[in-house]
């Protein structure tokens, strides 16, 4: 039904994550290289009825683009998902990568308001001068006199 290969891992620790396999180890490789890695999670509701739930299993390794090696002797089970949760796989995995774009942008956003806020400190520094006392520089900016007034 899918083309991808994704599988459901249950780790030694108890962990259960959902990825996509992209190389499986070879003669020289120890690891399993995957993507789009979420972890199952279980809560249960005040009526004691159990819900699940998808999360990064990495944090901020979020992108279609992004890998991870998994250590495949940690693994104590491993089979392909049903068609329920592979649905519901792809529909957490879309969502991971459009909070993962929100946050990308929003963190640009930032750098740049930062990044022109440096510039605007730097201007005020050299208009104020550069400070040096016995031929050390100073980045502290002294007050005017006390017979000077400021409004």
């Amino acid at each position: 039904m899918y083309s991808k290969e994704i599988y459901q891992f249950k780790f030694s620790d108890g962990q259960e994550v959902l990825c996509e396999v992209m190389e499986w180890p070879g003669k020289d490789d120890k690891d399993i290289i995957a993507r789009n890695s979420m972890s199952i999670l279980m809560a249960e509701t005040s009526e004691s009825e159990r819900i699940y739930m998808f999360r990064p299993w990495i944090h901020y390794l979020e992108g279609d683009m992004e890998y991870t090696s998994i250590n495949p002797s940690h693994i104590v089970s491993q089979n392909r998902p049903n068609s329920n949760l592979m649905e519901q796989y792809f529909f957490a995995v879309k969502d991971m990568h459009i909070h993962a774009q929100d946050r990308d942008n929003y963190f640009a956003e930032e750098r740049e308001y930062l990044e022109e806020h440096e510039e605007n400190l730097n201007e005020l520094k050299e208009a104020l001068g550069n400070y040096e006392k016995d031929g050390v520089r100073s980045n502290v900016i002294k007050f005017p006199k006390r017979d000077d007034i400021i409004h």
